[in-house]
């Protein structure tokens, strides 16, 4: 339990068994706490915020008592040498406990950081983020921006976390809580005097080249590939309708609800002979890149590729 509204601020720890408090850590000015707590999975390793310090604690604990280590230092300068302020708000332990995810409050930030010392990587969020949920897998943070009417949805599985999109919610969103099963993410709106329900498997994600990259087709030099994953996505049938990528926009207005951005896409055709209107929730297996992805057209990949073309 955190006590970060105190003269003297202090970290309790308190036996859920006896609801005694066991052990008292004080921390007198100018050291700091703040709202963020965490627990790692396996209940060996608690995390706390200091916010007005720049710094995750870390604190390991063995026969009912917590003991300090070394800090998470976070950065107090930008790439180009100005001073920030980040001061960590909410935390989260991923389930593999090799990652901590961490809502920047002064900083419009999300950071993620190693949690056996490796790198500090943020990125920029929404406005006065204050709370990070995680989806069950660990991959995906859900970081509500009390600034602002949204919860920003982070990537938080690859080597650096990368916004991928907003769920718009009610006025000041503070906490939030996901259902035992993973499917629903319950955010408190603070200023709205509500709780907004979301339902995580509504997802649709649209992708596109820009333009064709391999050059043209043996039908047209414009075609190039759009992807609709959703499980609204519509299978087991040949959609004809000619798309264009000013579609796709308008697709995406559509769903969010929002305005056409100029004439071109107020006027194209939509994308809803892609969908249906019955989900389809069935698990399915993932198929993998039997080739490096990273890698540029020379012999390797071409010698990997079915019949080297």
């Amino acid at each position: 339990m955190t006590n970060d509204g105190e003269g003297v601020q202090s970290l309790q720890l308190v036996d859920t068994r006896t609801d005694k408090v066991v052990q008292t850590l004080p921390y007198p000015s100018p050291e700091s706490l703040y709202m963020g707590l965490a627990w790692s999975p396996d209940g060996r390793t608690a995390y706390a915020s200091a916010a007005a310090n720049s710094k995750i604690r870390v604190l390991s604990l063995a026969n009912g008592r917590l003991t300090e280590r070394g800090p998470i230092k976070l950065p107090t300068k930008t790439a180009d040498g100005k001073a920030v302020t980040l001061f960590p708000a909410g935390l989260a332990d991923t389930p593999d406990r090799k990652k901590l995810v961490i809502a920047d409050q002064l900083g419009d930030a999300v950071t993620v950081t190693d949690t056996v010392g490796g790198p500090v990587q943020t990125v920029t969020a929404g406005h006065r983020p204050v709370w990070v949920t995680l989806s069950k897998d660990g991959r995906t943070a859900y970081v509500s921006n009390q600034g602002a009417n949204t919860v920003d949805v982070v990537d938080v599985a690859g080597s650096a976390p990368r916004v991928r999109g907003q769920i718009k919610v009610g006025l000041h969103p503070n906490k939030s809580v996901l259902s035992p099963d993973g499917r629903r993410l319950y955010v408190a709106n603070g200023d709205a005097d509500s709780v907004s329900e979301v339902d995580l498997r509504d997802t649709v994600i649209l992708v596109t080249e820009d333009e064709a990259q391999n050059g043209p087709d043996h039908v047209d030099a414009h075609r190039t590939l759009a992807l609709a994953i959703s499980p609204y996505t519509q299978t087991g049938k040949v959609d004809s309708t000619f798309y264009s990528t000013a579609s796709m926009v308008r697709t995406i207005e559509l769903i969010a609800g929002i305005g056409p951005l100029t004439r071109f896409d107020e006027y194209s055709t939509p994308m809803s002979a892609s969908f249906t209107d019955k989900p389809n929730y069935r698990a399915y297996s993932v198929i993998k890149p039997t080739y490096p992805m990273n890698s540029i057209n020379g012999a390797g990949v071409l010698a990997r590729t079915p019949g080297g073309k």
